[in-house]
């Protein structure tokens, strides 16, 4: 077979329900180090060395973008930004259309952000499938042999196989996520295969596929840079999967025995995780007594107690804790949407944020008032920025704090403070060695993140 070349996209999008506590809005599934210290988009963007050498590709929202930055650093990453949510479709379409001006032929690979996976077997099977969606023009999918009879992934039933290639077939179509009975009739059948939601086919048979399936979406691909925000914005909002892979008859099937997880919920969290006999995960710190089959999951240093547990998930955080039956952990993605229209805020960040420069942590909030603290790294700064609608009280209680305050630049010592007016410029800054520690108390009638314009920003924020 002739070398092809292998264009990866990773689609970063995503909202943070099914992991909930542990996942928000703000820090979805791909931003979490579940299993080690590496973030799951981090592990994504590394396998890709396996299989090519040309950059990652990741599609996010502007804002998940900036925070993907930071946890892929070291990475060379072309980050391609969606203006706004228009579904996986749109999110495609961006990809394909700054890939098929360059290489039409090569062939673009769609990968997933926040999978486990062995990356090595990826690394064989991608480049299989490339293969066929390049010599059949057509969408490749990767479908994994089921070990058990899932009922939370979607299925593909296979066709005939296809001459020439080992383990690939004519897609047969297919199946939504099947209940208990039918999923053990497709394991004992054998020809049905769990959707992995990766695939492959080359620029031009994805161009081709919108304009057969959604071409209002493919006029996005023809539009001029000037013109992608304007044509972006006016796109139905529609998967992928149901604008277009339901609808074309031009797929076709790569079956792979590859170890996957989609990490769906703390269930298969918990597969994944090292066990003691009683077959329990207990975080450190925490204290486990005649429990069996249960997870106590804390990243927060907390103590928590388990007792005589059995088939249990706990996840422990500083404003919510999850306390559930393991069988039923698919059901969270549910009760955060109870959150939702309940008027909480508990589904949308967690209390302590992660920023380049460093983190902040809301104390006490309420009507017209916010308390922070705001600890920045050796070295770091904040942006140069104003708010319109709040002004903020500084207190050092930790460090020495360079500050730009209007037209004033001071320095001030622990148990010093200051005070930014609504409007005006400032700038936090640590020209030092050790950490700085600040509270900041916000006062105004609207205190949302969004109400900021930044003037100059050493992390390329917008």
């Amino acid at each position: 077979m002739n070398k092809l070349k292998i264009y990866p996209v990773i689609l970063a999008g995503g909202s943070g329900t099914r992991l909930w506590p542990f996942s928000r809005e703000a820090t979805p599934k791909q931003l979490l180090s579940l299993t080690d210290e590496k973030s799951l988009i981090e592990k994504s963007v590394a396998r890709c060395k396996y299989f090519t050498k040309e950059n990652v590709r990741v599609v996010a929202i502007v804002d998940l973008a900036e925070k993907i930055r930071h946890h892929t650093t070291n990475d060379q990453i072309i980050y391609i930004e969606e203006p706004m949510k228009r579904g996986t479709a749109a999110a495609i379409a961006l990809a394909v259309r700054e890939i098929y001006k360059k290489d039409p032929t090569g062939v673009i690979a769609v990968l997933t952000a926040d999978h486990e996976l062995d990356d090595q077997k990826l690394a064989e099977d991608l480049k299989m499938a490339a293969h066929a969606a390049s010599r059949e023009n057509s969408i490749t999918l990767l479908g994994i042999k089921p070990t058990s009879p899932e009922t939370g992934y979607g299925y593909i039933k296979l066709g005939k196989k296809l001459d020439g290639f080992k383990d690939c077939y004519v897609s047969g179509g297919f199946v939504e996520k099947p209940n208990k009975d039918t999923a053990e009739k497709y394991l004992r059948n054998g020809n049905y295969l769990w959707n992995s939601g990766m695939f492959v086919a080359t620029a031009e048979t994805f161009v081709q596929e919108f304009k057969r399936h959604l071409p209002q979406t493919a006029s996005l691909i023809a539009a001029t840079t000037s013109d992608v925000d304007k044509v972006f914005g006016s796109l139905p909002k529609v998967s992928f999967d149901d604008g277009v892979l339901e609808k074309t008859k031009n797929i076709t099937v790569l079956e792979t025995d590859i170890y996957w997880n989609d990490l769906g919920s703390w269930q298969s969290v918990y597969e994944l995780l090292p066990k003691d006999e009683g077959h329990n995960y207990i975080d450190n710190g925490c204290i486990s007594q005649n429990n069996d089959h249960t997870m106590i999951f804390n990243k927060k240093d907390r103590l928590v107690v388990g007792i005589g547990l059995k088939n249990t998930v706990i996840v422990d955080t500083e404003d919510a804790t999850l306390v559930c039956d393991m069988d039923m952990t698919q059901e969270v993605k549910e009760v955060v949407e109870t959150i939702k229209q309940s008027g909480r805020k508990e589904h949308l960040e967690h209390k302590t944020t992660h920023r380049p420069w460093g983190r902040y942590t809301i104390l006490d909030e309420g009507e017209g008032f916010k308390v922070k603290f705001i600890h920045v790294k050796p070295g770091a700064k904040l942006s140069l920025q104003s708010h319109k609608h709040r002004s903020e009280h500084w207190i050092v209680v930790k460090g020495e704090a360079k500050i730009t305050n209007g037209d004033k630049v001071i320095i001030l010592k622990q148990n010093e403070s200051t005070f930014i007016p609504a409007k005006s410029k400032h700038r936090l800054e640590n020209d030092n060695k050790s950490e700085l520690t600040i509270v900041e108390v916000q006062s105004g009638s609207y205190l949302g993140e969004d109400d900021i314009v930044r003037y100059d920003d050493m992390y390329e924020r917008k």
